[in-house]
């Protein structure tokens, strides 16, 4: 079952995701409490080492303060004699050589010179250089108390204890106890604490103290250099830990070294002042940790596994015992999904799946009710689609018809039989009004007894007679919901089945110029719920009409243009003629000017095909052009055509000729005028402006007389006496 994976998936997911969970969070707990533990131990090694040179410390101070307070050394030391203290010092030397890492017994004078080594006498080795007093030795003779610490010095790194030797109130000077630091006391130091230690000293200090120092052992970085190891090959911590540890803080490492996992603890060690003399590493192999901790995890990721698996086991058993009363119920619901809605379901009535079962069984019914009313109202808003699909399908072609037919006529009768056509109607019928306006006449029908209806010439009274009368008056719609029963409604005997009808306005610029009338052979037609669209269309015919009428009404406003600009250009060329007669011939000698009633061609004798083609603009013949061939020869199809068309493009530039001419001679009126009423604006002075207004006149047009004269109108006629 899906429902069954779905719920088993999840769960066992969620296991899964929890044990995994679990691991991490028992790993990093491991994690965590193994890196305390480590921690823990690092801080009781630094301790551990610490207490180990703190005890050297102790033992070098002991036996320096016992060598102090001896008289007979104090009395050797005072009397500067060397054999004696060396006598008396070397029993404690030897003793103390045998249980300590003895470096020296040396005694400095209260001027901090050297005065004797113990090791360099019993070694033989007296006349060595003088040693150099150590900080420790240089402190107890500044402040003339014991003094105890690490301290480097030129025969390496170790620990010094020095005490003042003092003889009532005479200073005799500093007797220094040395132990030596080095692979040996390492050694024991591991022997003790299971953990390697490895010593750096630090370069610059150990250069301020001797030069030269050299050394086999690796170092870490170049600030250090070796000193003493328990390693046969060395472990170095980061490089970060280093100048950590060089500035006083210590760091520990995680290294990775030959499938070996350590942990180097490096701190500073530091001198008796204060300053860092080296670094001490102590390494620590966390190999048998690790193994510990793998351990651990091995056996908490067994448990968790184990977990899983039997709680998913669980799951699965229970989920599919409670679930398989379901394997029913999603049965029936693939039926359903299938599309069959009739089937009955066994319900379990006694649990919530007997509730769910009736609920599907409910739902089922319900569906199949639901389908069947759907399928009724796609079948009916599939008809009420196509239906109105029609009616715009009517609009467009009346539309596009409107826009390619200019013919009113035409267009009405296209019009009436879209509309007829698409909205299945009985009868359409489009009226018109007359030229008065009194009267709606019959332009178009389309449908039954269409043309015996139009050819009774129907004309309706507008605002009296029936329907179709009142809508053009009003201006309004008109149902006609039952023929018989409607008070406006005129029958015609060649439509008995009509039973409803619907008249629009036809409505153009606020004007009506008609109606349509639409009919059906049903009452209450449902085309009556479709006013708004019959509305649309006569709407379109109402603009198709006006158009056309402003189209007739240009073309006859054209025309007569046309007819007067004929008859202005037949007078105007009448006028031109009538005062020479003008043209030219083309003889052997030339081209030259045409006398009056001869030419040369009339003393040609012998005179073959002649060809006269008229000259006409407008209507009126203006010329003419008389063509001759040689005799014997006979005119061409092409010779004669070009003769005609060349006829018509003299005609042409003859009547641009004559416009330019005309507008020429109106440039030269309007000049003359404005020149005239320059000389009236130059003076206000009534002598002046006369004598300059016949001054520009004679001027332009030369006059041989020319007088303006004021006056009394009895007094006008009288001749006026002429100076001069």
């Amino acid at each position: 079952m899906r429902l069954n994976h779905k719920i088993l998936f999840p769960t066992l997911l969620w296991f899964l995701a929890l044990a995994i969970l679990l691991i991490a969070g028992i790993g990093a707990s491991i994690a965590l409490q193994n890196r305390a533990h480590e921690r823990q131990r690092l801080a009781q090694l630094g301790d551990a080492f610490h207490a180990e040179t703190g005890w050297m410390a102790d033992s070098a101070m002991g036996l320096a303060a016992s060598i102090a307070g001896n008289p007979e050394i104090q009395d050797a030391l005072i009397r500067k004699d060397k054999d004696a203290l060396f006598v008396l010092v070397k029993p404690s030397y030897t003793q103390a050589a045998a249980l300590l890492p003895l470096g020296s017994m040396t005694f400095f004078t209260p001027e901090g010179d050297f005065f004797l080594s113990a090791l360099q006498q019993s070694s033989g080795e007296s006349r060595l250089e003088e040693q150099t007093a150590s900080p420790v030795a240089q402190l107890a003779l500044s402040n003339r108390r014991p003094a105890a610490g690490m301290a480097l010095t030129s025969r390496g790194l170790g620990v010094f204890a020095a005490v003042p030797i003092l003889q009532g109130s005479t200073f005799a000077g500093v007797a220094e106890v040395s132990l030596r630091f080095d692979t040996l006391a390492l050694q024991n130091f591991k022997e003790n604490f299971s953990s390697d230690l490895q010593i750096f000293i630090n370069r610059e200090a150990i250069t301020e103290i001797t030069e030269g120092y050299t050394t086999d052992l690796e170092a870490p970085i170049p600030a250090l250099i070796g000193y003493a190891t328990t390693l046969a090959r060395p472990i170095f911590g980061t490089e970060s830990a280093y100048q950590s540890a060089l500035k006083g803080n210590p760091w520990s490492s995680d290294v990775q070294n030959l499938q070996e996992r350590h942990t180097v603890y490096s701190f500073p060690l530091q001198d008796i002042n204060g300053d860092i003399i080296g670094v001490a590493d102590i390494v620590i192999n966390r190999a048998a940790e690790s193994r510990a901790q793998n351990q651990q995890m091995a056996l908490a990721l067994g448990a968790i596994i184990a977990a899983v698996v039997l709680g998913g086991l669980g799951v699965r058993y229970f989920t599919s015992r409670a679930l398989s009363p379901l394997q029913e119920l999603s049965s029936a619901a693939e039926t359903v999904l299938s599309g069959n809605t009739n089937l009955s379901i066994d319900t379990h009535p006694d649990d919530e799946l007997g509730l769910i079962g009736r609920a599907l069984a409910a739902l089922s019914r319900h569906i199949h009710t639901l389908q069947e009313t759907m399928e009724k109202r796609i079948a009916e808003r599939t008809q009420e689609l196509d239906k109105r699909t029609r009616y715009l399908q009517s609009a467009a072609e009346v539309a596009r018809a409107s826009a390619t037919l200019t013919d009113l006529d035409a267009l009405l009768n296209r019009a009436a039989a879209l509309i007829n056509e698409h909205f299945q109607l009985y009868h359409t019928a489009i009226f018109l009004r007359d030229t008065t306006g009194e009267h709606a006449i019959l332009r178009a029908s389309s449908g039954h007894n269409a043309e015996a209806i139009l050819s009774q010439n129907i004309s309706l009274k507008v605002g009296s007679e029936g329907a179709v009368g009142r809508v053009v008056s009003t201006g309004k719609v008109y149902i006609v919901s039952d023929t018989t029963s409607d008070p406006y409604y005129l029958a015609n005997p060649l439509l008995p089945d009509v039973r409803s009808e619907i008249i629009v306005p036809l409505r153009a610029a606020n004007r009506i110029v008609g109606a349509l009338s639409v009919s059906s052979s049903v009452a209450d037609s449902p085309v009556v719920n479709e006013v708004h669209i019959i509305q649309i269309l006569a709407d379109q015919i109402a603009i198709a009409i006006e158009n056309a009428r402003l189209l007739e009404e240009n073309r006859t406003a054209l025309a007569a243009s046309r007819r007067l600009y004929g008859e202005i250009s037949r007078a105007e060329w009448s006028r031109l003629l009538s005062a020479r007669l003008l043209g030219y011939e083309s003889t052997p000698k030339g081209v030259r000017p045409i006398s009056e009633g001869t030419s040369e061609t009339d003393e040609t004798s012998e005179a073959g095909d002649v060809l006269d083609i008229s000259l006409e603009v407008h209507g009126k013949v203006i010329g003419v052009i008389h063509a001759e061939k040689p005799p014997q020869e006979n005119w061409q199809p092409d010779e004669q055509l070009i003769l005609e068309q060349v006829a018509q493009q003299i005609s042409l530039a003859l009547e641009s000729a004559r416009l330019f001419h005309d507008l020429q001679e109106r440039a030269r009126r309007e000049t003359i005028i404005t020149q005239i009423a320059d000389a009236m604006g130059q003076t206000l002075d009534v002598d002046l402006m006369l004598q300059n207004i016949l001054r520009e006149l004679g001027e332009n047009l030369g006059f041989e007389a020319l007088e303006i004269r004021l006056g009394n109108p009895e007094n006008l006629d009288a001749p006026l006496p002429v100076e001069g």
